[in-house]
């Protein structure tokens, strides 16, 4: 909560600096290696690409990773389900995606998960845990970065979150964020 505060406050500062993401989409898939395997779901860990360089804070990188790939395993139901991370550079976009073959989310409702203090649950029975806050918070961050994070989804085969940041410049490209 006071995360969100700070996002929504602007009191939130960013270090941006050169990010290899496939690298750090990795080290947050072995970190909750344990959370997966607990739930006997597969992880498939994306390809290793050194191009693919964002120019965005590694911290809130992280903490979106962290977020999507938790939601992934939260989300999936147990023993047999995959979760598939990919990253790979588009033009002068980094984008970052975590794929799951849980419960998916319907149509109606994939643009208020992003809002505050919402969960997709009937009740408190239902609940998962936490407050609702994550994906509010990794989109505000995303944005903060001048990048995005996005959803697409189908009920009962699964969900996809796409996190796009910018670009680190190539050696030789002159830096277009000065």
């Amino acid at each position: 909560i006071l995360n969100f505060v700070r996002i929504e406050s602007g009191r939130l500062e960013y270090r941006n600096v050169a990010v290899p993401v496939c690298e750090a989409l990795t080290e947050v898939g072995d970190m909750l290696s344990g959370a997966v395997a607990e739930k006997g779901l597969t992880l498939r860990p994306p390809a290793d690409n050194p191009d693919v360089v964002a120019w965005a804070d590694p911290d809130r990188v992280r903490q979106i990773m962290v977020n999507l790939v938790m939601n992934a395993v939260k989300y999936t139901p147990q023993g047999g389900g995959t979760i598939t991370l990919t990253c790979e550079a588009s033009g002068d976009a980094v984008v970052v995606r975590v794929a799951d073959t849980g419960q998916g989310i319907p149509h109606d409702r994939l643009e208020s998960i992003f809002e505050p203090f919402v969960q997709l649950t009937a009740g408190l029975a239902e609940r998962r845990g936490g407050v609702g806050l994550g994906l509010a918070i990794s989109r505000d961050l995303a944005r903060a970065m001048s990048g995005d994070l996005t959803a697409h989804s189908t009920v009962g085969v699964g969900s996809q979150f796409t996190l796009t940041l910018p670009r680190a410049r190539q050696d030789g490209e002159e830096d277009r964020r000065e």
